[in-house]
């Protein structure tokens, strides 16, 4: 008898008939959209960490290597302060 009790429940809950109060009612859930970077275990979307930061170079590193590093060159302006 107590089975049938359940199988009755389980079918108006089903037919919407019951409501039950921990579930949602929206049937959906809340995560956020991914826009395109893939699903799990993924690194995200390229250019995500283009964000025109510096890259850090430690010139420590055994993997360093001079011919690679990027030289920032800044120009010397002549002043004229006799004017």
């Amino acid at each position: 008898m107590a089975r049938n009790m359940h199988q009755d429940r389980a079918r108006s809950v089903k037919k919407g008939l019951v409501r039950l109060d921990r579930h949602s009612g929206t049937g959906r859930d809340g995560a956020p959209k991914k826009g395109g970077a893939g699903a799990k275990y993924t690194w995200g979307v390229p250019g995500y960490d283009d964000d025109g930061s510096e890259v850090f170079v430690d010139k420590m590193d055994p993997n360093f290597d001079e011919e690679e590093e990027e030289t920032i060159f800044t120009s010397k302006r002549n002043v004229d302060t006799n004017k």
